[in-house]
């Protein structure tokens, strides 16, 4: 592969200056958060279940616990590294980053809560079916954070689309996948294709584990292309098998829901 090739497209550390000292990753995630929280507002049909408020209490309780979970999982990853370089619990909270199905878990878990403890219950897999394809698209927005960031980026390539990342490659121009973009795209796919679906008759449930059934398949294959995955069993790491996991999971309860009609 080729490694030294000029000129290419160049990411420097902070490619993106924001007011007040904001980082590109912090303004994609909020950004989108507003963005995202607009639209499953404003889409809300008449006759759903929840209201306006509820959606967005619910979204927003979903962003700070999704935060928490990919931070935590992020810690229990790199906990020898993090442990190595900080003194103390509050410097490796500060230091860690986030590892993205940390967040899913979480925010599945605040779903769950939510769902339950309303005074009127309603089906999880009936409001999970409107809430997925939105944090579908969040989860497009932060990649676009990671990539202006130069984060979570791919291994050397001699593709014409290769990016030069200069927070990974400071002293020499080196071309690597844009695996953030990889992503993003996929995930604008699934945002559409489950908007589209969402409007026409479906068995419930179908949309919530279709979009984190595709998105955990093509993040399988996402992995093998980045280098800040934790190896686990030969080429496979622990984001390959728990992506696969998930994909395996979501793809397996669609089976049994069609199959028994059972929730």
């Amino acid at each position: 592969m080729n490694t030294q090739i000029s000129p290419v497209p160049s990411m420097p550390p902070i490619p993106v200056t924001l007011p007040f000292d904001i980082a590109p990753w912090d303004f994609c995630l909020f950004t989108g958060f507003l963005i995202v929280i607009l639209l499953a507002i404003l889409k809300r049909p008449k006759d759903f279940p929840v209201s306006r408020v509820g959606i967005f209490f619910c979204f927003l309780l979903m962003l700070y616990t999704g935060l928490l979970g990919a931070k935590l999982l992020f810690i229990i990853l790199h906990w020898p590294a993090l442990i190595a370089a900080e003194s103390t619990i509050t410097g490796i909270f500060d230091s860690a980053g986030y590892a993205y199905f940390g967040t899913i878990v979480f925010e599945m878990l605040t779903l769950v809560l939510f769902t339950k403890l309303r005074a009127h219950r309603i089906s999880f897999l009936f409001f999970a079916d409107y809430i997925a394809p939105f944090l579908v698209l969040h989860m497009a927005f932060v990649r676009i954070g990671c990539f202006l960031t130069g984060c979570c980026c791919g291994k050397i390539t001699d593709l014409p689309w290769g990016v030069h990342f200069s927070r990974m490659d400071s002293t020499a121009v080196v071309l690597r996948h844009p695996t953030q973009l990889y992503e993003h795209a996929f995930l604008l796919v699934i945002f559409f294709a489950m908007r589209y679906l969402y409007k026409r008759p479906h068995r419930t449930g179908y949309i919530f584990l279709s979009s984190f059934g595709l998105y955990g398949f093509f993040r399988f294959f996402v992995e093998f292309l980045r280098i800040d995955s934790v190896p686990l069993v030969s080429v496979f790491t622990v984001a390959n098998i728990s992506t696969m996991s998930l994909a395996v999971l979501c793809f397996g309860c669609m089976i049994y829901l069609k199959f028994t009609g059972r929730k």
